[in-house]
């Protein structure tokens, strides 16, 4: 379990948050699925996200991965992905809801959130 590094160079958003999928977002192929993708593509994907539930980096299933705050255009190309302020402002809600983490990680989590509000806003 653990809070991924955000990976995003493209600068920042608020565009309305929408759910992230492989093959929509990430620009992945309809056939292949998270196994099928190398530990690299699967590292680029993590860093997306603010929560990570399993104890592995990258994570077994693309379901561990919880609370997505960048945008990805497509690909994973980080120098296009854009950090999504409006997802980043309600963050703070999903977090204490998300299963699969200690509180002390939500906690953590949180003041992610907190600190990419200050620096960004």
């Amino acid at each position: 379990m653990g809070l991924p590094r955000l990976s995003f160079l493209g600068g920042v958003t608020r565009e309305p948050r929408k759910d992230l999928t492989l093959h929509d977002s990430f620009g992945i192929p309809d056939d292949e699925q998270w196994d099928d993708l190398t530990e690299r593509e699967q590292s680029a994907i993590t860093h997306d996200f603010v929560v990570n539930t399993s104890s592995e980096s990258p994570p077994p299933k693309f379901g561990d991965l919880k609370d997505p705050v960048v945008l990805p255009h497509g690909n994973l190309d980080p120098s296009d992905d854009e950090l999504n302020m409006h997802a980043v402002d309600t963050k703070d809600r999903f977090i204490k809801m998300t299963d699969g983490i200690s509180e002390k990680e939500k906690k953590h989590a949180i003041e992610k959130m907190h600190r990419l509000r200050r620096e960004y806003d």
